[in-house]
C-alpha cells in the first residue's frame, strides 16, 4: 500500500489541477469547447473550468498554509 503524506498529496493535486487549468485555458483560446460525456459545451464554460481548476490548484496549496 502507498502511504504519501498529506503535503504531498496537496502538492500533487495542486499540479494536476494547474495542468487541467492550462489545458482548458488553451483548448478555450483555440475556441474549442468541454466535451463532457460525449455532449460538446461551449467555449465560455472552457473558461469557466479554467477558472474552476484555477481555484482548486489555489485552495489545495492554501491548505499547506494552515498545516503544522
Amino acid at each position: 500500500m502507498l502511504h504519501l503524506r498529506q503535503s504531498m498529496f496537496s502538492i500533487a493535486s495542486a499540479a494536476i489541477f494547474g495542468v487541467l487549468g492550462v489545458l482548458y485555458g488553451a483548448s478555450a483560446i483555440d475556441g474549442v469547447g468541454v466535451v463532457l460525456a460525449g455532449v460538446t459545451l461551449n467555449v465560455a464554460t472552457s473558461w469557466a473550468l479554467t477558472g474552476l481548476m484555477f481555484i482548486m490548484a489555489y485552495f489545495s496549496l492554501v491548505h499547506l498554509r494552515h498545516e503544522s
